[in-house]
Formats: structure tokens, C-alpha cells, sequence
């Protein structure tokens, strides 16, 4: 028996991820995804309107994501800097299980001749950015963190240093752990800016 309409559209954008991973966003074809689904193309549009619906779910899929991380992080009631320590650590593990989906980190740059699939991947991107911001910020506020340092100044430190891990880890075919190296990067920032 075939899968259900809501496995298939599942199955259609952990699909649509694995292919962005490979190909890119332009990689990313009605053809492509029927031939990997094995189903034909009008199959594929009884469950999606057109391509850019595909993609937005694909965005809302990474969002739901961020949406449960910030909701397990604060549903542990820790301190800043352990919270910091549990959502990178959560985010780096998502990856290291599905690591097709880091594609995902930085796709806006991709999908600039659209521009409400933008605003959507931006949307989850500074949403993102300002939960960190405000756990920086918290943590500045308690001490733990050194305050006369601009918590802008430190976001782009940590979220450029995450984004290089796993441009690296992406290169490199994930052959490294990439947890283990976001972990010990986070470790030497927060002891570096450690609160005075």
C-alpha cells in the first residue's frame, strides 16, 4: 500500500532537503524529487501547488525545528550560559543526525529571485539569531558573560564561527564531529567573554 497523503508530503520535503544538500536550490526540480519519490509528476502536485509551496514547507519544516529547541531549552529552566551551552548542543546534534538539513543554515542566499520564500527563510533566521541574542543578553545581565562587550558583537563571533564549522564539516563530507567541535568552540567563547 502506497504511503498516506501525510507521509508522502513528508517524505516529499525530507526529499526536497536532501536534494538542496546535493544540487542546491536549482537542483531542486518537480522531475528530480518524482524520480527519488518514484512517483510521477502530477502525483507530486496532488499533494504541493508548485514548486515554491515545496520550498516553504521545506522552511516551515526548519523552523517547526527551531520552534521545539527553544521550547525544550527553556522548558529546563537553566542559566544562561547553560542554556546557550543546550541550544547549540541541540541544534548540533539535529545536524549530526540529519546532516542533509545543514544545508538549510544559510538558504536565503539561495532563494533571492523569491521573494516571499526569503522573507520566510529570514524569518526563521533572525528568529533564530534573536532567541541567542536574548540568552547572550541574559547572560551579560547575570554576570556570566562580560557586559561591556556589545552582545552584537558577540552574536557574530559565535553564529560566524557556527557557520564555518559546518561549511567545514559540509566540505569535508562530515568527517568530522561536528557536536564535539561545536561544543569546544562554544567553550572557548564563553570562557573567553566570561563576565567580570
Amino acid at each position: 500500500m502506497g504511503k498516506t497523503l501525510l507521509h508522502r508530503k513528508d517524505s516529499i520535503v525530507i526529499t526536497s532537503i536532501e536534494i538542496i544538500s546535493e544540487l542546491g536550490v536549482q537542483g531542486l526540480t518537480s522531475k528530480e524529487i518524482a524520480k527519488r519519490e518514484k512517483i510521477s509528476e502530477g502525483t507530486l502536485f496532488s499533494h504541493f501547488k508548485n514548486m515554491n509551496e515545496i520550498i516553504s514547507d521545506v522552511l516551515k519544516y526548519h523552523s517547526e525545528l527551531d520552534a521545539s529547541i527553544v521550547e525544550t531549552v527553556e522548558a529546563k529552566n537553566l542559566s544562561p550560559t547553560e542554556a546557550i551551552t543546550l541550544f547549540a548542543s541541540i541544534y548540533a546534534e539535529n545536524y549530526e543526525n540529519y546532516p542533509e538539513s545543514s544545508c538549510l543554515i544559510d538558504i536565503s542566499g539561495m532563494l533571492l529571485q523569491y521573494e516571499e520564500l526569503t522573507k520566510q527563510a529570514e524569518e526563521t533566521i533572525n528568529n533564530r539569531i534573536a532567541y541567542f541574542k536574548s540568552l547572550i543578553e541574559k547572560a551579560q545581565k547575570c554576570g556570566e558573560i562580560n557586559s561591556l562587550i556589545d552582545s552584537q558583537i558577540l552574536i557574530d563571533i559565535v553564529v560566524g564561527s557556527f557557520l564555518m564549522i559546518v561549511h567545514r564539516w559540509r566540505k569535508s563530507k562530515y568527517t568530522f564531529k561536528f557536536k564535539q567541535q561545536i561544543i569546544i568552540t562554544l567553550k572557548v567563547f564563553l570562557d573567553s567573554f566570561k563576565g567580570c
